[in-house]
């Protein structure tokens, strides 16, 4: 068999469980940047085509049979990225055609192996931060295992604190979707959470420690605010962020006390929350924006 590009990619495709007619469809030509840039490019006019539709629609059968039938789908889009990624394997745009299949695809098996791809061939890659974040919503088979490996052997201290970051909020909801499914108090969320992760998940969140995921989650997010608590984010730092979390996951959930609230009534009179303490309050925050 010979070695070429395209020979790698279709095995590559082969093994991501995509069928190398729908790379073929829509050949890609130039550099893999240009390529990269021309599959996005074709997404976003799709798109765009699907959204002027849908606002011209005139009622709501119609936008219903345009979800259904015009929507467009993103699997050939995805096994473009992935084509050219595996035909490019060491062109740092490799990884953004594998991050944005991962942001874009719905396959399971197919996304747990972009992430194997990415673990295997691009672990020190300074851009697998924004892998990581993709990774919060948890979902993706070996996502703990790829965020370990990000944390112990990436370079980039930016992207060892995200690493870091989501591992805390994996294990923390973990903890949560446990206690859920052992409390058995609501069987409509169970069944909901079976159809997503799948029974084999749903069998590990029977026995699994909830108190003790919590701790693990608890002690990563301690370490980002202790060892990498500069790091920038969106509207602040992960150590903002992570010190967010944790007091959330203290103070803000089911069976927590309320924390203090001062403030001023409508005399003007400063109250706090313990005031009332043994009483049932109602609260009602608002705002403007």
């Amino acid at each position: 068999m010979s070695n070429t590009p395209m020979t790698r990619a279709f095995f590559a495709l082969a093994m991501l469980g995509l069928s190398p007619g729908l790379c073929a469809q829509q050949p890609d030509e130039g550099t893999p940047a240009a390529r990269f840039a021309a599959v996005k490019a074709d997404h976003e006019k799709a798109m765009k085509a699907f959204v002027t539709a849908y606002q011209a629609a005139k009622s709501e059968a119609e936008k219903d049979a345009l979800v259904r039938d015009q929507l467009p789908k993103p699997e050939p889009y995805v096994a473009r990225m992935i084509a050219i990624a595996a035909e490019s394997p060491n062109d740092p745009v490799a990884v953004d055609c594998l991050t944005w299949a991962l942001d874009n695809g719905r396959d399971e098996e197919q996304m747990a192996a972009v992430l194997q791809t990415l673990q295997r061939d691009h672990l020190t890659s300074p851009k697998l931060g924004d892998v990581c974040m993709t990774l919060r919503g948890g979902g993706i088979k070996n996502d703990e295992a790829f965020l370990r490996a990000v944390l112990a052997d990436n370079p980039h201290r930016p992207v060892r604190a995200q690493a870091c970051y989501v591992l805390g909020l994996l294990h923390t909801q973990a903890a949560t979707l446990a206690r859920t499914v052992q409390s058995g108090g609501d069987p409509a969320r169970v069944q909901q959470l079976a159809a997503r992760y799948g029974e084999e998940w749903l069998a590990a969140m029977r026995t699994a420690d909830a108190a003790q995921l919590q701790q693990q989650g608890e002690a990563l997010l301690e370490r980002v605010a202790a060892e990498f608590g500069e790091v920038a984010a969106p509207r602040g730092t992960l150590g903002e962020w992570a010190t967010a979390d944790l007091f959330e996951l203290r103070h803000l959930t089911v069976g927590k006390p309320a924390p203090e609230i001062v403030g001023t009534d409508l005399d003007g009179v400063e109250f706090k929350l313990s005031d009332y303490r043994g009483k049932v309050i109602f609260l009602d925050f608002w705002g403007f924006w």
